[in-house]
């Protein structure tokens, strides 16, 4: 399957045609509910919006095009305005709409095959197994000592793990002494009762809590006003040695996950996959699709199955790409969904505090 429209495919009319539909299907704050609500980015966060309405979009559009997620813009128009005729239009014209099937490749009447999920690409089983094996060479089991997990982290840097605020607070309120938590890498089978954990366990360093942002009881209970970029609820932790520069048992370099600082755009359908220490078990992998976001775009929600100890996993799209930090089951029994802190959020609360190193790179990498 072809990879989503990069706006770099577009031609210079098509690309008019965009523009040209948002400005005369919206306005100004229904594009931003728009885009904040289906595509959890905040306009004014990413161009100025103080030069017209016209001027805006024409920047969102070329930032689309130059980020990749020229399709992911047009769906979500098309999902909020599904009357609009020029938004239809626009979606035929570049044959992203997902009412409308890809045409076949031939005109045998007898092909059995189709394409069905537009946003589903195919990979090489190969290459994806030997990504998806590194990948969990990066992940670690956060323990309290005496293998007692709190949660899941992953490398962001050869010395630095990245989870929530609410597994390292027992730490960082010394309910937990600092020097007893073990991060645990590859914890992949089970040990009999009692028994020594599998793994390359690795501690924190004296000076261990780089960077952290709180929860709210928003989180919690889910009353009280929604979190703001004040409380993303993540914890990036520095380990005694870098370990993600040593070898892995087959031989290459651990490495860590990359983060880039304008991470994939997701939207509602896309699928996800959260890899955690799910119950505090082995190594496990779970599937399911973002299901939406919160109205201020720090939370997006999935329904992927995740348990106590999942908090702090990676959240990736297909490609394995991480766009999220997991943090929490939606609160109550009545929300039926999961929830994650979007990374695009996090990396741009870190740029903008003196002392965090930049672990994240200033694009998005395949």
């Amino acid at each position: 399957m072809s990879a989503p429209l990069s706006g770099h495919e577009l031609s210079s009319e098509q690309i008019a045609a965009v523009k040209d539909a948002l400005v005369k299907s919206f306005n100004l704050d229904r594009f931003t509910m728009m885009v904040r609500r289906r595509l959890g980015l905040r306009i004014a966060d990413e161009v100025g919006v103080d030069s017209g309405f016209r001027k805006v979009v024409d920047d969102f559009v070329e930032l689309a095009i130059e980020q990749a997620w020229v399709e992911q813009l047009v769906r979500a128009a098309r999902a909020e305005l599904p009357g609009s005729s020029r938004i239809v239009a626009v979606a035929l014209q570049l044959q992203i709409d997902p009412d409308i099937p890809p045409p076949p490749a031939d005109d045998d009447p007898d092909r059995l095959q189709k394409l069905v999920r537009e946003r589903a690409p195919s990979v090489n089983y190969a290459d994806y197994l030997q990504r998806l094996t590194q990948l969990g060479r990066q992940l670690c089991r956060v323990e309290y000592g005496n293998a007692q997990a709190g949660g899941t982290g992953w490398l962001v840097a050869p010395d630095l793990v990245l989870t929530n605020y609410h597994v390292a607070k027992p730490v960082h309120e010394n309910h937990v002494t600092w020097s007893n938590v073990i991060c645990r890498f590859d914890c992949f089978v089970d040990t009999a009762p009692g028994a020594k954990p599998p793994g390359a366990e690795v501690g924190l360093a004296a000076e261990w809590l780089v960077d952290h942002s709180v929860f709210t009881e928003n989180d919690r209970v889910g009353t009280g006003p929604e979190p703001t970029d004040a409380a993303l609820d993540y914890a990036l932790l520095r380990l005694a040695r870098a370990i993600g520069a040593e070898s892995t048992p087959e031989g290459t370099t651990r490495g860590f996950l990359t983060v880039s600082a304008t991470p994939p755009t997701v939207m509602a359908g896309d699928i996800t996959l959260v890899v955690q220490h799910a119950g505090g078990r082995p190594l496990e992998l779970a599937f399911g699709a973002v299901t939406g976001y919160n109205n201020g775009g720090t939370r997006f929600r999935h329904d992927a199955n995740t348990e106590p100890g999942s908090s702090g996993s990676p959240v990736l799209t297909v490609l394995l790409q991480p766009f999220g930090l997991h943090h929490a089951g939606g609160p109550g029994k009545e929300f039926k969904y999961n929830q994650g802190i979007p990374l695009r959020r996090i990396v741009s609360v870190m740029a903008n505090k003196p002392g965090v190193p930049a672990f994240w790179s200033p694009v998005l990498s395949a």
